[in-house]
């Protein structure tokens, strides 16, 4: 999509959280949230809505740095099994912390691929971030793996949260519109699947071996 058309879309995403965190202040200004229950609620909601919000900023400073400063990328080579197996293992205490079970299959054999460590490093953390958000309640669980194959290797993180409707996944996909472009960048491509609402979702993002 365009610089324009993206940013005619983030402008349209920024409105529903904000008038929903409009509605809630709101209501507690005018004293619905009167228990300490409804209270933790709404301000939950809230809080929920701004990191929305900030995911969209986030999203909108990153396309503006790529698109108009072209940001440049540093590509070295590297074994993407063992930059994996770092990331994830930065994410795991907190993961942990936040009653989160981290699932990994990440084989032990070099697989080497062209990238740039800090954009992908981005990209991986804005997957696990939504994996993150949209995880179960009752049991979360988060699984990053990948697989290698004659042209490249895959990356799966999958959650097994709310899932996605096969009609809405590129709708939520083109959230994920920075991702992509780094991807591409790489010569690689990034995807989303889900056998549908209550089946949990799982991004793909494949990068071709040197």
């Amino acid at each position: 999509e365009s610089r324009s058309e993206f940013v005619s879309n983030v402008s349209h995403e920024l409105k529903t959280p904000i008038t929903s965190i409009k509605g809630y202040v709101e209501g507690i200004q005018d004293g619905i949230a009167d228990t300490p229950e409804k209270m933790k609620r709404y301000l939950d909601t809230i809080h929920t809505k701004a990191e929305v919000i900030d995911d969209l900023v986030n999203n909108l400073s990153v396309f503006s740095k790529l698109e108009l400063s072209r940001l440049t990328f540093e590509f070295k080579e590297g074994d993407i099994n063992s930059f994996m197996r770092d990331f994830v293992d930065d994410y795991r205490l907190d993961l942990e912390k936040n009653g989160i079970k981290l699932e990994t299959d990440i084989p032990t054999d070099e697989v080497i691929v062209r990238m740039d460590y800090e954009k992908m490093s981005r990209v991986f953390s804005n997957l696990i971030d939504n994996a993150v958000k949209y995880r179960s309640e009752d049991n979360p669980a988060l699984s990053v793996s990948t697989m290698c194959s004659d042209g490249g290797v895959y990356v799966n993180i999958s959650d097994n949260g709310i899932g996605i409707e096969e009609n809405e996944l590129k709708n939520v996909f083109e959230g994920l519109g920075i991702a992509k472009q780094i991807v591409e960048k790489h010569g690689g491509k990034i995807w989303l699947k889900s056998d549908g609402l209550g089946k949990g979702t799982t991004a793909v993002v494949f990068l071709p071996k040197i």
